[in-house]
């Protein structure tokens, strides 16, 4: 996925000529790209030295009626126009919107009526494109996905960031960064900063070994592989080393369960015609993830991820009953998928 979607590219047409709307909703899985458009789109609303009552920033826990109408209804001070941002509100997921204390009703009736001096943003983390305020929201406003960028711009990116701190990095190592470093570009920045002030004119993959923290995502990802080579030195010394972390074997477990799921859903979609960005949608992560789960898949048959699947199950059960203490289940559940 990347970010080339309509309503996307209709945004920075928009920004660049100065016509923006005034009803928006941002989601998407790309947080850095999504809270950096919310910062260009507060900046073309002055706020004139005003900003207590140009600025007004609402928290989708603490909603009423009359918070929202005061927020909206009232008149700029000292400007043209006023900024509103509505984080989380939940109102684009049904069950959420189904439970709140606002009705859809007055939802439908609102987003219908917004002031030509307001700028409203609602700022979601999930949403559900058959509610019926996602419909209300898109017939009378923008709705603007920020997905995951594509490997290809990310490693572009990661070489643009290192030219601008005056470093050099090859596009195998930038690929390699990518390989080790949760999806998002949050990850990837904080990361890169830690590279620009070890690394002197280049930044090596050697580099990147020493100074990337592989988060427990991707360390999950070198247990599996470790399992299709039948390593077993190499996943005790990686289950031994996250034991002395003090991580919680519970997790572990929970993730390779996870992990197997996943790669098996890869794998049933694959067969079935899927292309990577389809694995990749369907699956819900990063197009680097997708690879990886379906590079897996073909290492593995249905029948053992079901198995294993199951396997994990039975094992949080005895673990919950006191017939065995995390850790073991763990090394047991492991070494079983050596067999």
């Amino acid at each position: 996925m990347n970010q080339k979607n309509d309503s996307f590219l209709k945004l920075k047409q928009q920004i660049k000529s100065a016509t923006t709307g005034n009803l928006y909703l941002f989601y998407g899985e790309e947080v850095f790209i999504k809270d950096t458009y919310l910062k260009i789109m507060e900046n073309l609303v002055p706020d004139d030295d005003f900003s207590d009552f140009n600025r007004i920033f609402l928290d989708g826990k603490d909603l009423t009626p009359e918070k929202i109408d005061d927020a909206l209804d009232s008149f700029p001070v000292m400007a043209e126009k006023k900024l509103v941002v509505i984080k989380n509100s939940g109102i684009f997921k049904t069950r959420d919107a189904e439970s709140s204390n606002i009705s859809r009703d007055y939802w439908e009736e609102r987003l219908k009526n917004i002031p030509d001096f307001v700028l409203l943003i609602f700022d979601e983390q999930e949403i559900d494109k058959r509610s019926v305020t996602y419909k209300s929201l898109s017939k009378n406003g923008m709705a603007v996905e920020f997905n995951f960028m594509s490997d290809y711009e990310l490693v572009a990116w990661i070489v643009r960031e290192a030219q601008k701190n005056g470093k050099k990095i090859s596009k195998d190592s930038a690929e390699f960064l990518l390989s080790l470093c949760d999806p998002g570009i949050s990850n990837l920045k904080n990361e890169l900063d830690k590279l620009f002030g070890y690394c002197e004119s280049e930044i090596y993959k050697s580099d990147i070994e020493k100074v990337v923290s592989k988060p427990i995502s991707v360390v999950i990802f070198d247990i599996t592989d470790a399992l299709i080579k039948k390593d077993s030195k190499t996943v005790l010394n990686i289950l031994l080393r996250l034991k002395e972390n003090k991580t919680s074997a519970f997790n572990i477990l929970y993730l390779l369960s996870s992990n197997f799921d996943k790669i098996l859903h890869a794998k049933l979609l694959m067969e079935n015609g899927a292309t990577y960005d389809m694995v990749a949608s369907k699956l819900k992560v990063a197009p680097f993830i997708a690879k990886k789960y379906i590079a897996n898949s073909k290492e593995f048959n249905s029948e053992f991820l079901i198995d294993k699947i199951s396997k994990t199950a039975e094992y949080d059960l005895k673990i919950k009953q006191g017939e065995i203490d995390d850790w073991s289940a763990l090394m047991q559940f492991v070494f079983e998928c050596m067999k």
